[in-house]
């Protein structure tokens, strides 16, 4: 009996081989762009750290940039900028994988083009995804909520 994914197929676009649905390319095609100009390692990841910016009630805004593995870093940044003042809320987070991401990874194909998503047509964003792995959801800021 097949399993119940045999149907739904999803092949990568660099190779035609399988990979998963949410994955850009295949785990063979992953491993053989080491020539991107941010790998997308751990190690590099903790090099370069992460910035988050935060937005308080009053639009006050403050950006911290620490170096360090993003989730533990991030986390002590959203520690930070509550003990300043507990309606900061997180409008923006980067680290060399979501930059890459913006710039190479879901645009390909769409450059110079104005793209307008919604509903469930909106990528995740990294942000919800990040406070969402480390249970502080309430800390998103509304204007990024879907």
């Amino acid at each position: 009996m097949p399993g119940k994914h045999a149907a739904h197929k999803v092949l990568c676009p660099e190779c035609g081989g399988p990979k998963t649905a949410k994955a850009r390319v295949c785990m063979e095609c992953r491993k053989s762009n080491d020539d991107r100009p941010f790998p997308q390692g751990g190690t590099e990841r903790a090099r370069f750290g992460c910035i988050c910016t935060f937005e308080n009630a009053d639009g006050k805004v403050i950006v911290f940039h620490r170096v360090g593995p993003p989730s533990a870093v991030a986390r002590e940044m959203c520690a930070e900028a509550l003990a300043l003042d507990p309606t900061f809320r997180l409008v923006s987070y980067s680290n060399p994988s979501t930059i890459y991401k913006d710039l190479e990874g879901h645009r390909k194909g769409n450059a110079n083009a104005v793209v307008e998503l919604s509903g469930s047509d909106r990528p995740v964003m990294p942000e919800a995804q990040l406070l969402g792995q480390l249970g502080l959801g309430h800390l998103l800021h509304p204007r990024l909520r879907a």
